[in-house]
């Protein structure tokens, strides 16, 4: 996304999304850690599921932990 909507939390989180289901992990957390940085809408259980299941795609099963147990 570019302009207005470079820092609109409903994209981010749908591109990371989507880059999850590619198994593009490095990019969802790359996603994710910007919408983190947005304040209130990176602290809610699906973006911490996004989370968890961007670390666990990378093998950093005991950072997973953590989301998956708040999601």
């Amino acid at each position: 996304a570019v302009g207005q909507w470079v820092d609109d939390p409903a994209i981010l989180i749908g591109h990371a999304e989507s880059l999850l289901e590619l198994n593009r992990f490095d990019e969802a957390l790359s996603r994710l850690e910007e919408v983190r940085k947005l304040g209130t809408p990176g602290q809610t259980p699906e973006v911490a599921l996004l989370f968890a299941r961007a670390y666990d795609g990378l093998g950093r099963y005991a950072e997973a932990d953590d989301p998956y147990r708040f999601a």
